[in-house]
């Protein structure tokens, strides 16, 4: 059940995951279909940045040593990958984005909880796939203590 992402794509990312020094993470503002009056209200504070085309709140935080190291085993494994399929989910939504910065290029991952796939921004592309259950499950979790700013769904 497991397919071949283009290798040298897969080569470019994981040489710079394991490369970079820092890994940081973003939270995602509310989801633009299913939280829109919600969203158009957080996209004017000023804490916020983009990534790609997604808002997300600033400060970015620094990932620790344990947190970094298994993120850096999810996100550098081939596994948790599945070709991306067309969801009826409302469209993607980062949840959250983990950067990181080689030399001079900037890389991140996208993570939507809702249609469970990630996207890759790296310097020449965005690579798009689907997340297994458990990789889901797993970065929900490390994820978690991240939450901070985005107010919750009532």
């Amino acid at each position: 059940d497991s397919f071949s992402l283009p290798i040298g794509e897969l080569k470019e990312l994981q040489k710079s995951l394991a490369s970079s020094e820092e890994l940081h993470i973003y939270e995602g503002l509310p989801h633009q279909a299913f939280e829109k009056s919600l969203l158009k209200s957080e996209l004017k504070r000023k804490d916020k940045t983009f990534i790609g085309s997604y808002p997300f709140y600033t400060p970015k935080v620094k990932v620790e040593d344990d947190t970094k190291k298994l993120l850096r085993r999810i996100l550098g494994s081939q596994s948790i990958l599945r070709p991306h399929s067309d969801k009826l989910c409302g469209g993607f939504h980062p949840d959250y984005a983990i950067s990181w910065h080689t030399e001079d290029e900037d890389y991140a991952a996208l993570i939507c909880f809702g249609c469970r796939e990630i996207k890759f921004v790296t310097p020449s592309k965005t690579l798009h796939y689907d997340l297994t259950q458990k990789s889901l499950d797993s970065l929900k979790q490390l994820l978690k203590p991240f939450h901070s700013k985005r107010p919750l769904k009532n």
